[in-house]
Parts: C-alpha cells; structure tokens; sequence
C-alpha cells in the first residue's frame, strides 16, 4: 500500500507567506469538522462564551461541516462577533495557510493519536497552537 498524506503541507516556498506580528493579528481561525475525532463544535461553544473577550476579533472558521456551519451561523447572529464560516474544501490549501498567517491563534481540537498537520501548518505560518483562548488573548 502507497503512503498517502492526510494533507498537503507545505513547501519552503509557502513558508515565504510573511506573517503578521502576532499582537497585530486580529483573527482567530477554528478548524470546525465535527466529527468521529473532531470536536470543533466545542471550540466554537467556547467562543461564544468568550464573546466578550474576543469580541474585536474576527473569528474565521474553517473546513467546517454543515451542523458546525449552522452553530458558526447561529453563534453569529446571538452575539453579533464577526464570524466568517467556511465548509469543506471551500477554501484552497493556500488559502488555508494564507489565514494563519494572519492568525492570532488557531484553534484546533480532536480525539487523536496524534499532531494534527494542520496545528504543524499554522505553527510553520506563525499562528500559535492552542486551546485556551483566554490565556493567549
């Protein structure tokens, strides 16, 4: 059996995407399958309840599944935080790297076995990994 990746990672070209300085970031991205391992709908239940403290940013939420794309919708609209949804695949591979490199923070969780090439993609780009939003804000 070939390896396949689970993703696309990236080149040295893509890592000349600059980012921006973290503290002038104004955007948090929220991978959001939810899934048999992904528990986006979690994270995005957490910014709601932190609409307050991250109410200047704009919230970017990705590769997200129609039930999250409803919550993402839903929380929108009860809170008024800008939240830009995206399903699966809408977004290109460089586009994905495109916005963490103009990410804050990025937000991803899962019941996994192991790292997730995505919290290594936003790594590379300058987002920083994590899952308390309150203490990286």
């Amino acid at each position: 059996m070939p390896v396949t990746p689970n993703a696309e990672g990236f080149s040295g070209a893509d890592l000349a995407i600059l980012p921006l300085d973290p503290s002038e970031s104004k955007t948090i991205a929220l991978k959001s399958y939810h899934g048999c391992v992904g528990r986006e709908k979690v994270s995005l239940k957490a910014v709601k309840e932190m609409c307050k403290e991250v109410g200047e940013y704009e919230i970017v939420v990705y590769s997200a599944n129609r039930s999250a794309l409803r919550l993402a919708k839903q929380i929108a609209k009860q809170t008024g935080l800008e939240i830009k949804a995206f399903g699966k695949r809408a977004m290109s591979h460089k586009q994905v790297l495109e916005m963490f490199a103009k990410s804050r923070i990025y937000v991803r969780l899962a019941e996994s076995d192991g790292i997730s090439t995505s919290i290594l993609e936003a790594m590379a780009m300058g987002g920083y990994p994590g899952s308390n939003l309150n203490y990286l804000l």
